[in-house]
């Protein structure tokens, strides 16, 4: 029915498959009891659909999860493989620059911290900001990345280190002393050099 009113509406035939993408914002109680989940901008959907969704390979759905009593947003993820759309500026505002440890560049790329060939989900806890450069070295064998958004960890040729997201508004940030932090950053650099 609805392939039939596109095509009255656009006076042009729906041949393949739509390109569907839901937002699906999710209770506990929607996955666990009967509590309505919400489809944002349409409205309630009955929880045994929005947990057949939730599931679904056949719908892009952005599954977004929210604390009970409050309904606060406390969790995003989406079945896609790649960040796009409200998930990658979410990431982007949040990280701010190059979550690279030591590099300052601006973030042009959001990829996952675990890739999505290793089971990493597409969702804000296993997505990270980089610069270009970055994100097409850490594909390489001898660079290990892990951890998750609140801490990410980077070990190759024998060295490691952390980065964190800069803290947000107002709040001071985590003070490091600028020795060590120089001399972890001189032996970054010779090792990124060396690969």
């Amino acid at each position: 029915m609805a392939d039939t009113l596109t095509g009255r509406v656009t006076g042009r035939a729906v041949t393949g498959p739509v390109d569907v993408h839901v937002d699906l914002l999710i209770p506990i109680d929607t996955l666990l009891a009967e509590e309505p989940g919400q489809v944002a901008g349409f409205g309630p959907v009955p929880a045994d659909l929005a947990r057949e969704w939730a599931t679904s390979d056949e719908v892009q759905v952005r599954r977004l999860f929210t604390y009970p009593e409050t309904g606060d947003l406390i969790g995003m993820e989406s079945r896609s493989r790649c960040y796009r759309g409200g998930l990658a500026r979410l990431v982007r505002v949040r990280d701010r620059t190059c979550r690279t440890p030591w590099c300052d560049a601006p973030v042009k790329q959001t990829d996952h911290i675990t890739s999505y060939a290793r089971g990493g989900p597409t969702s804000e806890r296993d997505g990270q900001g980089l610069c270009e450069r970055c994100n097409y070295v850490k594909e390489h064998p001898d660079y290990l990345v892990g951890g998750d958004a609140g801490q990410t960890h980077v070990v190759t040729g024998g060295l490691s280190a952390s980065s964190r997201p800069p803290a947000p508004p107002g709040h001071p940030p985590p003070t490091r002393s600028p020795i060590r932090r120089t001399l972890m950053n001189i032996e970054w650099q010779h090792a990124l050099r060396h690969h």
